[in-house]
């Protein structure tokens, strides 16, 4: 690679476009790992295909519960990995909106997915990536907004995300399902699926540029193999 990347190639290297012998994408490390630990396997357009190690994915999404460990921990490394590729393309691809929370998550999910969240969902989402990286739990109890948090694996649960009935108020010894904010494992991974490409479409539409200096994108978001 020469010693001038311009940003046409930044962008090409981030979105796996093009490859680079010294130089690696983080957003390309965390989305093929993520894509490792649940298996998912993209043939054409989504919806995605999902195999799994003795078809372990298949049979959680059908209901059945996880056996071992390494299932379910599987499928919350996904989850968390899909959350950081989405914070790293609303930092990289998204400006900051004085009136909004300029959180990545959140800017990418409003400005690239079309499944229409509303606000607090979408901040919900923000929260379980923050559970999930702090202690690989379910719980965000740090700062409002408190969030207990259930997975659901199950074909049937048509919605990414489903807030609760009744706000949680960090109460530990309240288990209600009312107060639970419901997460569809699958359906998260899938909006993030089509984030991804709807950033890729942008780009080659000519609509794509870096929200962030060049410099600071190669120091940041890229890894020198040197």
């Amino acid at each position: 690679m020469t010693d001038v990347i311009t940003e046409e190639d930044i962008i090409q290297l981030i979105l796996g476009l093009k490859g680079f012998e010294q130089r690696k994408s983080t957003l390309q490390l965390a989305l093929a790992t993520a894509r490792f630990c649940c298996n998912y396997d993209k043939e054409g357009d989504l919806p995605a295909r999902f195999a799994f190690r003795q078809n372990t994915i298949d049979s959680i999404k059908n209901g059945e519960p996880c056996i071992r460990n390494t299932d379910e921990g599987d499928i919350f490394i996904s989850l968390m990995l899909y959350l950081n590729c989405l914070e790293q393309i609303g930092d990289l691809f998204c400006p900051k909106d004085n009136n909004a929370d300029n959180n990545g998550i959140m800017k990418a999910i409003r400005t690239f997915s079309k499944d229409n969240l509303s606000e607090k969902e979408i901040e919900a989402i923000k929260c379980l990536r923050h559970a999930l990286s702090h202690n690989f739990g379910l719980v965000r109890s740090k700062c409002s907004p408190f969030h207990k948090f259930s997975i659901a694996y199950q074909n049937s649960d048509s919605h990414i995300i489903q807030l609760p009935q009744i706000p949680w108020n960090k109460d530990y010894s309240d288990k209600s399902e009312r107060s639970n904010t419901k997460i569809s494992a699958f359906g998260v991974i899938i909006m993030a699926e089509q984030i991804i490409d709807n950033v890729i479409k942008e780009y080659k539409q000519g609509k794509l540029m870096l929200s962030l200096p060049r410099e600071r994108v190669l120091s940041e978001f890229t890894i020198c193999l040197k």
